[in-house]
């Protein structure tokens, strides 16, 4: 006869009265994950209403959860919960052959040669959106930032002029983080069938998200062919079997990109140029290698190779705000996490926020300091300390798109404008699905 195997937990917070940990987290996110790990170490029990979680901290247990036993651990429910009824089947979100079969169609559009023909595009635009600016005046560099990543993905991605959706897909993407965030948060959830301004907010958001993207889709079936975007690989691309994407399929791909692909880039330039308003000696640094490689040309993609220490900048500044500030799996079997049995159903919360202010790994890990990731430094950091676009099988299928468009932006800015946060703003990291400043980020 099978004995049981007793699951036993490794050391954790107090709960709350109600909800487990949900009001600890609810109160401060970034605050209750990053005292966990210090506290804890790198494993911690939670418990988000009656449901036991780990929270995984040690770079060696997020190796096995994302990439070692990665068939085990899928997305979590709670992503598929909330986000499932906005980006529907995409990326983001499935799992299992599905998800591979979807993920094998998209990955020749970010093939290091298709992605290189977007560079002329990211700077064009930038050029464009510099043009507009006026020395002395303030500015949200959120908001612009937001514009810009926007304009990039509708043209290289789509091949269309997203200018006259902006306002669609902001109000959308305003909508989408903060309801998700609430709903994953609720410590009560609130059943299905009760009508509430939120469930009809979520219906209005989709419908935007629709008309922004679906008569594209229709508008393209009628004259297919290549035209080097993501949009017409996706109608064009056949599995092994023959089949094509439906376009609901396409839809659920289009939208997930459109979203994660302008909001998380935007974020990582806004908290960069904010962490270099703030410290003027890397500011001066980074001028000169811009003025050296670039002079007052606009970068090429020739140019990237020697942009290192505009890397270094932006990997820096994703250590300390990585706009993916947490994800999250769940086991569909039981299985071993370090010392501890864990059974099925159970979530592992990965925390890059927490994990990278990890001493060890990242001394003084509050400073701002683009050296941890010079030649010499860069190799001793364990590659699970270090997580922004995630890790494994699963890795943000944009990283590269994203880290040349996040450089040239970066260095088309320098070349033309230093910035000064504005006198008396507040800056606080709001962490929704992605680390947004909560008030903007005005600067002059």
């Amino acid at each position: 006869m099978a004995t049981e195997i007793v699951e036993h937990f490794p050391p954790g917070p107090p709960t709350d009265f109600v909800g487990g940990h949900l009001l600890s987290m609810r109160r401060d996110s970034l605050g209750f994950f990053t005292s966990n790990m210090h506290q804890y170490g790198g494993l911690v029990h939670l418990k988000f209403r009656k449901y036991d979680a780990y929270q995984v901290n040690d770079p060696d247990l997020v190796q096995q959860v994302v990439t070692t036993q990665h068939r085990i651990w899928h997305k979590s429910v709670v992503y598929k919960n909330t986000l499932g009824d906005y980006l529907g089947d995409g990326l983001l979100i499935s799992d299992g052959d599905f998800w591979k079969r979807q993920r094998r169609l998209m990955q020749p559009a970010f093939h290091t040669k298709r992605i290189s023909a977007y560079a002329e595009t990211m700077v064009e635009n930038t050029r464009h959106m510099l043009d507009t600016w006026q020395t002395g005046e303030q500015r949200d560099i959120a908001h612009d930032m937001m514009e810009l990543t926007l304009w990039i993905v509708g043209k290289t991605l789509f091949d269309v002029d997203l200018r006259h959706e902006q306002s669609m897909i902001a109000e959308a993407l305003e909508n989408l983080l903060h309801d998700v965030s609430t709903e994953s948060r609720r410590v009560v959830p609130i059943p299905e069938w009760i009508p509430t301004p939120l469930k009809h907010r979520k219906q209005h958001t989709i419908e935007l998200l629709n008309k922004v993207v679906m008569p594209i889709i229709t508008e393209r079936r009628k004259n297919l062919h290549d035209t080097g975007d993501l949009l017409s690989m996706l109608l064009l691309a056949e599995d092994e079997d023959g089949s094509k994407m439906s376009d609901k399929h396409v839809r659920d791909e289009a939208l997930t990109l459109v979203l994660a692909g302008h909001e998380t880039t935007a974020n990582a330039l806004t908290w960069t140029l904010y962490l270099l308003s703030q410290h003027p000696e890397i500011e001066a640094k980074l001028q000169a290698e811009v003025d050296n490689v670039l002079g007052n040309s606009a970068a090429t993609l020739d140019d990237l190779k020697h942009l290192t220490y505009t890397e270094m900048v932006l990997k820096e500044g994703m250590r300390l705000y990585p706009p993916a500030w947490s994800f999250s799996r769940q086991a569909i079997e039981d299985t071993q996490l370090g010392d501890y049995h864990i059974k099925a159903k159970r979530m592992a919360v990965i925390i890059p926020y927490a994990i990278h202010r990890n001493e060890e790994y990242f001394p003084d890990p509050e400073r701002f300091d683009p050296e941890r990731f010079n030649a010499d430094n860069e190799h001793t950091i364990p590659r699970y300390a270090y997580l922004p676009f995630g890790g494994g099988p699963r890795i943000c299928i944009g990283n590269a798109f994203a880290m040349m468009e996040a450089k040239l932006i970066l260095s088309a800015i320098v070349q033309r404008y230093q910035l000064r946060l504005a006198a008396g703003h507040q800056v606080v990291p709001e962490p929704l699905l992605t680390l947004r400043p909560k008030y903007g980020m005005a600067m002059d």
